[in-house]
């Protein structure tokens, strides 16, 4: 259902969530809280049986770490693409952030996972959100030498003439790490000379 809501539909939705969650007895609280943080471990672990099972019994799908990561971010961080596949399948939030203001597809991007930046993407994770620092996936992953993550970003409509805080380009960020080949595609896809 989330999927198909509004950014504040879901805001909304979260909200209505946190206020049921509170209203339930301590010990209900404290089990459901245990369930979260056994999600929590089981990813970082890769366990996606483990992960499934929590989940069928009602850990958060959008819960996170300390870090702010959400179990989404951290599955995306550490690669993990079945674990993935199943928390897109319960409703996870494809542009949660984490305390640097990176999504699940950012930090995908950052590491170079193309299967995961991929199925990202096709799943209408935002291509041009940008972290805290102004960079978005399409820069983290040309700044990073990428290149099957920075094609991947511009075959899903990620903007390649967009610039960050310190007015930088994803071309810009390719040729400061001495990527010239991936320097070339994005000033081709930027219809530049």
């Amino acid at each position: 259902v989330e999927a198909q809501l509004d950014l504040e539909q879901r805001a909304a939705a979260r909200k209505r969530a946190i206020a049921l969650q509170s209203s339930l007895a301590p010990s209900r609280q404290a089990d459901w809280q245990e369930k979260n943080e056994a999600l929590l471990a089981a990813i970082k672990r890769g366990d996606r049986t483990e992960s499934a099972r929590l989940l069928d019994q009602g850990a958060d799908g959008n819960t996170a770490d300390p870090a702010g990561r959400t179990v989404l971010i951290s599955a995306a961080w550490r690669g993990h693409v079945a674990i993935v596949d199943l928390l897109i399948e319960a409703g996870a939030d494809l542009d949660g952030v984490d305390d640097q203001g990176r999504t699940a597809l950012m930090w995908a991007s950052i590491n170079g996972y193309p299967a995961l930046v991929a199925k990202l993407a096709s799943r209408s994770a935002a291509v041009d959100a940008a972290d805290d620092a102004g960079l978005t996936p399409l820069m983290r992953a040309a700044w990073n030498g990428h290149a099957e993550a920075v094609r991947l970003l511009l075959q899903s409509g990620a903007n390649p003439r967009r610039s960050d805080r310190e007015s930088m380009t994803a071309m810009d960020r390719a040729r400061l790490s001495q990527n010239p080949a991936i320097a070339a595609v994005l000033r081709k896809a930027a219809g530049a000379p």
